[in-house]
């Protein structure tokens, strides 16, 4: 809904307002069928558009208007035609037509508001006739100028669709458009309208109208002009000058008045009685009596006549409950107990504190008190009368509820129910078994299809017969609690939830409705009555209201769920921690994704009903965090802190409606976790995998060649063993060659001595046979088969000495290399000269000779040379 006033634009969407603040006083607004809004003001006019965060902002069209003379001119009215949108003042009218371009109209004199009045645009001529626009051209009405010359225009209507009437209101009340001319619509309702003003008027639907007046708030009339209720601020009104009226949706009537704005809720099927003066208070229990409705109130019993309620002599204080017996009314009352007949009390007990009264038998009831229980019969002429008290009867019994053989079930204090046998008589409680129903606020005990009800603050339960004990029931809904059961006129199942919800079931089916808040009812004392087959009775805090059963609840609705429709609430906008907002209605149906950014540490969602005749209260699940729906809530707004980045969907439900919207959104990972950085951290990844796992290769390697390295090192270090211990073996070897070389050496050395002297003496003393042991002698000493045995020998322990040398100097003799070998020896010249049997000069010289061939100078030793080849 869309308000104009001295403010700017107001915006209600059913449970939050909001101001677009202008800098002009607003005079008239309009909501066409596109959903595009246009106001007006002085010299403007325009459109008002949503920007990108959901506001709405100003576009101005008066830059489309030539002449000066606008600029003095109000726009008081704006209607949609098939032609356009037209914005009219007192003198001036324009027509905004599709191609963006404004026409002006010219108008026939100064003039009232245009009406569409069955599809064609009429306006009365301030000082003139009423006119009709067609094609462009005003036809004034017949007769209208005549007869309405000292009227003051206020509105024109249309009939129902069966007479298609033009109705003319004036400051002298509504006339009708006939064959023969004009005529009043009603004597009374004009003579109403002319003593208190009429300003506007509306046809609320078919066969109602509704007229405002400047001095008595607000007139609803049938199609007769019968007034049906009228509405001022004695009854509730907010004020009693009416300026605007108009009709939403659902049929509600709203009113901008001189200051505020107030709603009628006529949509609801519920027919509220407010008590203003405070003179009747809280409304305990009704009923309807000798076709008279009476209330019982704390302030006493009222019944009444006509539109007021009248005390019932003598029943000031605390009424507790009104029943009919036997076709007569008992009122259980602070003082005791009255019999009400023709309007007048009479008390029957002085017991105070009658809170309930149920009958056992056509001629008995029961009844619960402050004190004890009580027990009522007929006396000889059939009327109730007080009995006696029951001795053994528990005290302060609120609740009762009667079972067949006898069985009463009543509740005492807060969370405790007793199940009562009585004697034959009723006269005796002769057996009783408590219930506990331990860690709740309140049970209250109800009996319906034979089975007694148990709700509590949490739960609700049923006795089990067989089991003789009471279990948790299933088949209600949990989502809030059930304050109680009541009968419908048609003994239908009807559960009061301590939200003010409204439950009833109908083939297995359930069908809700939400009139009430939590605080409508006396708490505690919570009461529906049916004063019918009908309808019923909600007594209230504030007054009590009237309704019909059927019109409560819409049996017919369809109860198919779609995911974005319904007629139950949807999210109207959000709201983030730093104050920014997108306020506006999404559209369902257009896929528009909803992203927000992870530095929003919190996100709030208003919520807003579809209807504006039910006190609607909340239920949502964010799926994505918790799939459970809420508890329902009278706030409009749910804020949600720290949500992590991911897609959630928002699912809504009002209370009264089983339809489901969803809200789906999503949350944006940080920079640094976003598609490009998480890419990043994968090729991050695959890099240190692969560092760590070129690392781990490398520690392997060197760690491979480490042990490698350990593995030569010991090898080495096994075969340096193996070779010391082989030169060890070859010098222990070559020592003992040596020492077998020098031994053969020396035994050959000793040899040819010996045999020298042998020669000697054999030379001396027989020369006769000296020939032939000189030539042996000579055979034995120094042969060349010793030479070999001695190269042999000689090679082995100096490693090829003489190979090398022959091989450095290959101009050395046999017996130069015998020479060196015998120097690498280290045997002395005389030795020498014994093995090759020369004599030491003869050593010299080949001593000599073999310097020179190895071109060794005579400062060099020849045995050292000898000694390092």
């Amino acid at each position: 809904m869309y308000f104009a006033n001295s403010k700017g634009l107001l915006e209600y969407d059913g449970s939050r307002w909001r101001l677009f603040a202008s800098n002009q006083t607003l005079r008239s607004v309009l909501v066409d069928r596109k959903g595009r809004i246009f106001t007006g003001a002085l010299g403007e006019f325009g459109e008002w558009k949503r920007n990108e965060k959901g506001d709405l902002k100003y576009n101005s069209l008066k830059a489309k208007i030539g002449g000066k003379e606008f600029k003095e001119e109000s726009i008081w009215n704006i209607v949609e035609t098939e032609d356009g949108i037209l914005f009219q003042s007192f003198a001036f009218a324009y027509l905004y037509i599709s191609d963006g371009s404004i026409k002006p109209l010219k108008v026939p004199s100064n003039i009232h508001f245009f009406n569409n009045v069955f599809g064609d645009l009429f306006v009365p001529g301030i000082d003139n006739g009423v006119f009709r626009l067609k094609k462009g051209v005003f036809e004034e009405i017949p007769d209208s100028k005549a007869f309405f010359k000292n009227h003051a225009y206020a509105a024109l209507l249309a009939s129902d669709e069966k007479d298609k009437q033009l109705w003319v209101g004036t400051s002298k009340g509504v006339f009708k458009q006939t064959k023969d001319g004009f005529l009043p619509l009603n004597a009374e309702l004009n003579a109403m309208l002319n003593k208190y003003k009429l300003n506007k008027a509306v046809k609320i639907k078919d066969g109602w109208y509704a007229f405002g007046t400047l001095l008595n708030g607000i007139l609803i009339c049938n199609e007769k002009g019968e007034v049906k209720y009228h509405l001022n601020k004695n009854n509730g009104l907010g004020n009693n000058t009416v300026l605007a009226l108009n009709v939403d949706a659902e049929g509600n009537l709203w009113a901008g008045l001189d200051n505020g704005i107030s709603l009628i809720q006529l949509a609801n099927p519920l027919k509220f009685y407010q008590d203003i003066s405070g003179d009747i208070g809280a409304v305990y229990d009704g009923v309807v009596f000798q076709n008279h409705l009476y209330i019982g109130s704390n302030h006493g019993l009222f019944v009444k006549e006509g539109d007021k309620f009248v005390l019932v002599p003598n029943t000031q204080g605390q009424v507790w409950q009104l029943n009919v017996f036997e076709g007569q009314l008992i009122c259980g009352h602070n003082d005791g107990t009255f019999l009400i007949d023709n309007k007048q009390a009479k008390k029957i007990s002085d017991v105070t504190g009658g809170w309930v009264t149920k009958q056992l038998d056509k001629n008995t009831l029961l009844q619960g008190t402050y004190t004890r229980m009580v027990l009522f019969r007929k006396d000889g002429a059939g009327k109730w009368t007080f009995s006696k008290i029951i001795e053994n009867s528990p005290e302060s019994v609120k609740e009762i509820e009667i079972e067949k053989n006898n069985t009463v079930w009543i509740k005492r204090v807060p969370n405790q129910i007793l199940k009562l046998q009585l004697t034959n008589d009723y006269d005796l409680v002769k057996n009783r078994t408590f219930f506990e129903f331990p860690n709740v606020s309140y049970v209250n005990i109800s009996y319906f299809q034979n089975q007694l009800l148990a709700t509590t603050s949490s739960n609700v339960y049923r006795f089990d017969l067989a089991r003789k004990k009471f279990l948790l029931e299933n088949s209600f809904p949990r989502q809030q609690s059930v304050v109680k059961f009541f009968k419908s006129g048609n003994k239908e199942a009807l559960a009061l939830n301590s939200n003010g919800l409204l439950s009833t079931w109908k083939q297995n089916k359930l069908y809700q409705a939400s009139y009430f808040d939590s605080k409508s009812f006396i708490d505690g004392s919570e009461q529906i009555k049916a004063l019918n087959e009908e309808h019923l009775m909600f007594c209230l805090e504030e007054g009590f209201a009237i309704g019909n059963y059927r019109q409560l609840f819409n049996f017919e609705q369809d109860k198919i769920v779609k995911e974005g429709f319904g007629d139950g609430a949807m999210v109207s906008g959000f709201f983030l921690e730093n104050s920014s907002e997108l306020n506006q209605n999404f559209e369902i149906g257009k896929d528009k994704a909803f992203t927000f950014s992870n530095k929003n540490k919190a996100i709030g969602f208003w919520f807003k009903p579809n209807s504006y005749s039910q006190s609607a209260q909340f239920s949502y699940k964010l799926e994505g965090l918790n799939n459970n729906w809420s508890a329902y809530q009278t706030e409009n707004f749910k804020v949600f802190n720290s949500l992590s980045a991911g897609k959630y969907t928002l699912f809504l439900k009002a209370n009264f409606s089983d339809k489901i919207s969803t809200f789906q959104f999503e949350i944006l990972p940080p920079w640094y976790w976003n598609g490009w950085s998480k890419i990043g951290y994968f090729l991050m990844f695959l890099g240190l995998v692969y560092l760590l796992n070129f690392l781990h290769e490398r520690r392997l390697k060197k760690h491979q060649e480490k042990l490698e390295e350990l593995h030569r090192q010991r090898v080495e270090h096994k075969q340096q063993e193996i070779v010391m211990l082989r030169n060890e073996q070859l010098e222990k070897d070559i020592i003992r060659k040596s020492e077998e070389l020098a031994n053969s050496t020396m035994v050959l050395i000793k040899k040819n001595e010996l045999l020298s002297q042998i020669k000697e003496e054999v030379t001396d003393k027989v020369k006769e046979k000296s020939d032939s042991i000189l030539r042996l002698i000579e055979k034995n000493i120094s042969t060349n088969s010793d030479w070999k045995v001695f190269e042999s020998n000689f090679n082995q322990v100096h490693e090829s000495f003489l190979k090398k040398l022959q091989q450095d100097f290959p101009m050395l003799s046999h017996g130069d290399l015998k020479l060196a070998a015998y120097l690498r020896m280290n045997l002395s010249t005389k030795e020498i000269a014994q093995l090759l049997n020369i004599t030491a000069r003869s050593v010299e010289l080949k001593r000599y000779r073999l310097r020179k061939k190895l071109n060794i100078t005579s400062d060099e030793n020849l045995n050292d040379l000898m000694m390092r080849i």
